[in-house]
């Protein structure tokens, strides 16, 4: 996936919901995040009460590196 697609798939999500994740690959737990904006650089979630800005680059990366 070309970077711009990325940020184009990621303004599509809704912004104030609550999606899940799960804090581990040995976890159960069930947690959500609210996405609260998206840039190009990056998207600020609001987790645990605490509002976290998260580097497109650094997501990108990570994305890269499991192909």
């Amino acid at each position: 996936m070309k970077y711009i697609e990325f940020i184009e798939n990621l303004n599509k999500l809704e912004k104030n919901r609550e999606y899940l994740y799960v804090p581990s690959s040995t976890s159960s737990e069930k947690k959500f995040y609210k996405l609260l904006s998206v840039a190009e650089d990056s998207i600020i979630v609001e987790r645990d009460g605490k509002e976290i800005k998260v580097s497109i680059r650094q997501i990108k990366q990570v994305l890269d590196n499991l192909k």
